[in-house]
């Protein structure tokens, strides 16, 4: 049984150029980071200033989706390949660390006397705000979708900006 557990786990690799580290856990990739590369984890910060953050990325890929369709000087087709580039940075890693975040917190609080509490109910709403958010899969296959692309990237930075984050005590 615990060797199909350990099959199961997620591998999480390091993002900088020519870092081949991995390892099982958030915390231990986050110390390599921080000892190797010198890169601060975002543990230091709330979580409503990481979402912050996330929200804001998501705001100016949709700022520069919309000077991509405004823009008279590019053809419809320059328009499309812009956009998809740009969509390309769209990054999810905040939102699905904060996720998993709540989820593991109200896991853990599960089955025990604290199920039934408010601190419970906050965590369980903030865990599921999270998962309702959505902004991977999105295509542009028009210049048409770009507006709505860039919509809806607005539309889910509010959405994670509104995300009510319970505190620790």
């Amino acid at each position: 049984m615990k060797k199909q557990a350990k099959e199961k786990r997620e591998v999480h690799k390091c993002d900088q150029e020519k870092c081949k580290y991995q390892c099982f856990s958030r915390s231990a990739l986050s110390r390599h980071k921080n000892k190797t590369h010198g890169i601060k984890p975002y543990k230091y910060q709330s979580r409503a200033n990481r979402a912050g953050d996330q929200a804001s990325q998501w705001r100016n890929v949709a700022d520069r989706l919309r000077e991509i369709s405004e823009d008279d000087k590019l053809s419809e087709e320059k328009k499309v390949l812009e956009a998809r580039i740009a969509i390309e940075d769209v990054d999810t890693s905040e939102l699905e660390s904060l996720k998993e975040e709540m989820e593991n917190w109200r896991d853990n609080m599960s089955g025990t006397s604290l199920e039934n509490t408010g601190k419970y109910s906050e965590v369980e709403e903030a865990a599921d705000s999270l998962g309702s958010i959505d902004v991977e899969g999105k295509s542009i296959d028009s210049p048409d979708d770009i507006e709505s692309v860039a919509d809806e990237l607005e539309s889910a930075a509010d959405e994670l900006e509104s995300v009510n984050f319970p505190g620790m005590y």
